[in-house]
């Protein structure tokens, strides 16, 4: 799949003058390198909110949660979700645009409070099958007038809950390029394939996968994961547990693998794929959600999500064709490119012109 990008970085997305107030409640993963929030240093006129989200130990607040959700537009907002809408509305007379960086995890009733001069922007991250048990009145979308997806698979649940689709906009998820660079790689015959993150995880294709290539003394994966994860793992010979890592151990593990693994049971956006791509890794991964409108036929492999025999032998094929890996490795950096944040920036900005006219 082709990625647009703007061909004249210069004039294209300014959103004639208009402010934007960008709203985040956001937790250590959303707030590293990857996380959708790093759009904020491109974005022109903009102006961001953020909330850090707690965990809710107390029984008040955890009560004030659960009383929260009843009335809250999502099921994933929670106390800091709220505090930030509290606090958007001492602010946002100042602002044309107010735009929800994760709308799906932050939208209480800011539907409902903000002024019908206003224009709304929600960005929406997750996976299809997930809108039903997170949006719970999906009427109240169509008060947004603007909202960015990150994948195709996510437009039909919207249209379906009728918002028009010329509110809809599919703006793929950035990287950043300048971090996230290829390095060198060991020489010495072993192929590295590097496997990151918890969440919608395929770990039983991961495992299955690679316990049908214990045989194969050349070929190694490091799994960085959540701890209860990783204890599956750890009796398979060919499996290297990685711990905890620094911002710039995690870069350091990208550019001396040979290959970024990633088994998904869902996507819209994967981080991990991108920071991979961004370093110059082909990916071998799963043909689920939205992973093929990033990852093309010539930077990585589709395997059959099903199928950890079809896994393994696409991990083995690559391993005994280093030409091909290095190939897609060079398609795969081209590829991140295109998505670095500076792109993915005129493109919203050029969203929010639509919004204000000339």
């Amino acid at each position: 799949m082709k990625l647009a990008v703007p061909s004249d970085m210069s004039d294209r997305g300014a959103n004639t003058g208009s402010k934007v107030l960008l709203l985040n409640s956001s937790d250590q993963q959303q707030t590293g390198r990857s996380g959708y929030p790093a759009i904020i240093a491109d974005l022109r006129n903009a102006e961001e909110i953020n909330v850090p989200r707690q965990r809710c130990d107390s029984l008040t607040e955890r009560v004030g949660r659960k009383l929260l959700r009843t009335v809250a537009a999502c099921s994933w907002v929670d106390i800091s979700s709220f505090r930030l809408e509290l606090t958007a509305r001492r602010r946002w007379a100042e602002f044309d645009i107010v735009h929800l960086l994760w709308a799906d995890r932050d939208w209480c009733l800011i539907d409902r409070l903000l002024p019908t001069d206003k224009r709304l922007v929600g960005t929406f991250h997750a996976c299809d099958d997930d809108f039903g048990s997170i949006i719970r009145n999906p009427r109240r979308l169509r008060r947004f007038d603007a909202i960015i997806l990150m994948s195709e698979t996510q437009r039909e649940n919207f249209i379906g809950a009728g918002v028009d689709p010329q509110r809809l906009h599919v703006i793929r998820h950035g990287i950043d390029t300048h971090h996230f660079q290829p390095g060198r790689k060991a020489d010495d015959g072993t192929f590295r394939l590097l496997h990151v993150g918890s969440y919608r995880r395929d770990f039983d294709v991961l495992y299955e996968a690679c316990l049908g290539l214990t045989d194969e003394s050349n070929i190694r994966i490091q799994l960085l994961t959540a701890p209860a994860v990783a204890e599956r793992f750890s009796a398979l010979p060919n499996v290297d547990i990685l711990p905890r890592l620094s911002d710039e151990e995690l870069l350091k593990a990208y550019q001396s693998n040979d290959c970024l693994l990633m088994t998904a049971t869902g996507a819209t956006a994967n981080n991990a794929i991108l920071e991979g791509m961004a370093c110059g890794l082909p990916v071998i991964t799963q043909e689920v959600g939205g992973i093929p409108e990033y990852v093309t036929t010539d930077c990585g492999i589709l395997c059959d999500p099903e199928s950890p025999s079809k896994l393994a032998s696409a991990i083995k094929g690559l391993a005994f064709d280093r030409d091909r890996g290095v190939a897609m490795g060079k398609a795969a950096r081209q590829q991140a490119e295109l998505l670095d944040w500076k792109h993915v920036a005129v493109l919203t900005d050029e969203v929010y012109s639509g919004l204000v006219g000339p």
